[in-house]
């Protein structure tokens, strides 16, 4: 929630300075002078325009990107079918617990997140477009504003004026930037927690000879 929020304001500074470039004349010199100018024209209101969508947006996201690594990730080493046997009751949670599967590589984490990046950005974009449209419907010239006064009023406009394509425009780009970027997120994490494992380890066999001495 808190991070939504701390976005949202970059976020419309983004796609104003983005989309000037389709007027004759800049209205922005920068970074700086957009969140100033938008401030003084929209108020604060504008600079958090399409926050709740946003959340709507973020929260399906971040369900669906971890629960959908991990479950690729069980699905490459062997666990997968142990965890469905447990929710059937066929298998014991603590057998699972002990049982050693096979390692993954950095290759299997690179797979699992873009996959799991894909599934995200897939079941999500709908609301991507709704917040896209909200935040940029003020650069339009008043007469050329749709009628479009909130989320469900978004979703009703783009559906009835453009079909379930509309819904779905752009997801192409967004698989683009998001596929990789999760593969890369994943395997940096996934690294991440080896070396630490490796540190942890280093020190306690340091602490016991340090003992014996």
């Amino acid at each position: 929630v808190l991070g939504t929020g701390a976005r949202t304001p970059f976020d419309i500074v983004r796609q104003r300075l983005q989309l000037q470039g389709n007027f004759a004349q800049k209205k922005y010199t920068g970074t700086f002078d957009a969140f100033k100018k938008v401030a003084r024209h929209d108020g604060l209101r504008g600079l958090f325009a399409g926050y709740w969508i946003t959340l709507l947006r973020d929260a399906p996201f971040a369900g669906l990107y971890f629960t959908s690594y991990e479950l690729l990730k069980a699905a490459q080493n062997g666990k997968l079918w142990d965890i469905i046997r447990v929710r059937r009751g066929e298998l014991a949670r603590d057998e699972v617990e002990r049982k050693e599967y096979r390692s993954l590589g950095p290759t299997n984490h690179l797979f699992a997140g873009a996959v799991s990046g894909c599934v995200a950005a897939s079941m999500t974009i709908p609301f991507d477009v709704v917040k896209t449209r909200l935040q940029t419907m003020t650069t339009l010239p008043v007469e050329a504003r749709p009628p479009i006064d909130g989320v469900m009023s978004c979703f009703r406009y783009i559906y009835r004026t453009e079909g379930w394509r509309g819904l779905v425009a752009g997801l192409g780009p967004r698989l683009t930037i998001i596929a990789p970027a999760a593969a890369i997120t994943f395997a940096c994490y996934e690294a991440y927690k080896g070396w630490m494992k490796q540190f942890r380890e280093w020190r306690k066999a340091n602490k016991q000879t340090s003992g014996n001495v």
